[in-house]
C-alpha cells in the first residue's frame, strides 16, 4: 500500500483556450509535475449560472515511476459544443481525430 496522496490544483477564467493555457502553465511552471503524476484533467462551468470556466487536474503528490519526465508541454484539442449535442457525437468525433494523429 502506497500513501502517495492525489491532490487537485485548478484555474478559472471566461474563456476555454484561456482556461486550458492557465492550467497548462500552472501544471509546468508552478506544480512541476512529472507526466506520470497527472492522473486527470477536466474542464466545466463553474456554479455560478453563465459564469467562468473552471480546469481542474487531479495529481499525485510524489513520482511513482523511476524515469518520469517532466511535463514540457501539454497539448489539447478543444471540443465546444452546444450544451445539447449528443455526448456519443462528441466522443466519436474525439475518437475520429485521435486516431488521425497516430496514422
Amino acid at each position: 500500500m502506497t500513501d502517495n496522496q492525489i491532490s487537485y490544483a485548478s484555474v478559472t477564467s471566461g474563456s476555454t483556450s484561456k482556461c486550458c493555457k492557465l492550467l497548462g502553465d500552472m501544471i509546468k511552471n508552478e506544480l512541476r509535475l512529472f507526466k506520470d503524476q497527472i492522473v486527470s484533467i477536466s474542464i466545466h462551468d463553474s456554479r455560478v449560472k453563465h459564469g467562468d470556466l473552471e480546469a481542474v487536474v487531479f495529481y499525485r503528490e510524489k513520482s511513482i515511476v523511476a524515469n518520469s519526465e517532466p511535463t514540457e508541454s501539454i497539448r489539447y484539442n478543444i471540443v465546444e459544443r452546444d450544451e445539447d449535442t449528443v455526448w456519443g457525437d462528441i466522443l466519436n468525433e474525439s475518437l475520429m481525430n485521435v486516431n488521425g494523429r497516430f496514422q
